[in-house]
């Protein structure tokens, strides 16, 4: 069995006290941005944790501030369409998953991302 890779454990570490984080923890580590607004692993902690807590406004807040920095990045874009989602902003998540579908031919984002674009428009299950 192959052992995991250090920047691999370093995600599934990241992803799971992102989602296990209380509120309290994440707002206190939100205070690191005004010493370093440009840092982009904090930004995607910020958003991803806010995205599992269903705060959404800051998850879309920082996902945005992600897309203007790397808009050649399919999954802040598919991160981004998923909080508008959630937000019942379904005509800006379709434009961002359609950005995805641009940028990620065939790639990990891809079958996902025409599910949901089908379920908006009405040809899902």
């Amino acid at each position: 069995m192959a052992t995991r890779s250090a920047e691999t454990k370093k995600h599934i570490s990241f992803t799971k006290y992102a989602k296990t984080a209380t509120l309290e923890e994440i707002k206190r580590l939100e205070k690191l941005l005004v010493d370093s607004p440009q840092n982009r692993e904090l930004l995607d902690w910020l958003a991803f944790a806010y995205y599992s807590h269903s705060v959404l406004d800051k998850a879309i807040e920082y996902y945005r501030r992600l897309v203007e920095m790397c808009p050649d990045n399919a999954g802040y874009h598919y991160y981004l369409g998923n909080s508008l989602y959630k937000a019942n902003e379904d005509g800006a998540a379709r434009v961002e998953w359609e950005k995805v579908l641009a940028l990620d031919r065939n790639g990990q984002f891809t079958k996902s991302v025409k599910e949901k674009i089908a379920a908006i428009d009405g040809d899902g299950s």
